[in-house]
């Protein structure tokens, strides 16, 4: 996800997801943190997370998506995360992935 670009090659579709997803959790509105526990990640880990990224300033997606580099475990598919998603009733943000315009450039994505 944090490579894949429209076929302009201008928006990264990490940043729009993110930009969903780092708000702060209201019980009308799940995020990263509803993401993380739907994905398996511990309530520990996701506290550690929410404190480092507060402190650094830094968007807690992206430091959940890059706690499954670390930690040794296999990073979720896409389709796992698109799962987790509406799970946790952010249809939207799996909708802007799965509706993503994707490039069909030769040695990336081959036409079907």
């Amino acid at each position: 996800m944090e490579w894949l670009r429209d076929v302009d090659g201008v928006s990264r579709m990490l940043f729009c997801v993110q930009k969903e997803l780092d708000l702060r959790e209201t019980s009308q509105k799940r995020t990263w943190r509803s993401v993380g526990l739907a994905l398996d990640v511990s309530t520990n880990e996701l506290d550690m997370i929410d404190t480092f990224c507060y402190q650094a300033e830094r968007s807690p997606t992206e430091r959940l998506l890059n706690l499954f580099k670390t930690r040794g475990s296999e990073e979720p598919s896409m389709r796992k995360f698109v799962v987790a998603l509406i799970a946790c009733e952010r249809k939207d943000i799996a909708c802007t992935i799965c509706n993503w315009p994707w490039e069909l450039e030769e040695n990336k994505i081959p036409p079907s």
